[in-house]
């Protein structure tokens, strides 16, 4: 499951409650989240979404407006 900054919101909103009534001095927070996962690839090849016809020729791959364009090119980073 993924909820966005709804957890580095939770992390923020936490430390400052934690410093307003001086539980400490000083406080570190946030998050991080992943979107390409397992649970997330399979998805999309099971809704026919991913680009799997040119997984050996990249520059095959990433066509988004081209007329044969074939679907999704996941990534991140």
């Amino acid at each position: 499951m993924t909820c966005a900054e709804a957890a580095a919101a939770l992390a923020i909103g936490e430390a400052a409650q934690i410093l307003a009534r001086g539980g400490a001095d000083i406080a570190l927070a946030g998050a991080a989240e992943a979107k390409v996962n397992l649970t997330m690839l399979a998805r999309q090849e099971l809704l026919k979404r991913a680009v799997t016809n040119s997984n050996d020729a990249p520059e095959r791959a990433c066509r988004p407006f081209d007329a044969d364009a074939a679907g999704l090119v996941l990534g991140e980073g």
